[in-house]
């Protein structure tokens, strides 16, 4: 049997409360990958097209003013502009 059938078949047996436990535990699992997922495709430049794309649409619809760029809070230099979205770190205000 594999370990996924294991899984499988362990979650089946819960109860409601270990199920929601269970549960609150898996998604914040997946956040944290999906997280750690995004910050290294930004880091790594793979979303900056998208980010410069996105920023220029909401600008030519009006939706924003011009875009000022601001250090990290952290002092941990961030070179790209889908970085600092999707740090949180306040690195693109308008």
């Amino acid at each position: 049997m594999s370990t996924v059938e294991d899984i499988e078949r362990a979650v089946s047996r819960l109860t409601p409360d270990e199920l929601a436990r269970f549960r609150a535990w898996f998604e914040t699992c997946e956040a944290y990958r999906f997280d750690k997922k995004i910050e290294s495709d930004a880091r790594a430049g793979k979303l900056d097209q998208l980010a410069e794309e996105a920023l220029a649409t909401s600008v030519k619809n009006g939706c924003a003013g011009p875009v000022e760029q601001h250090p990290p809070d952290d002092g941990e230099a961030r070179g790209t502009t889908a970085g600092n979205l999707v740090h949180g770190h306040g690195g693109l205000r308008t």
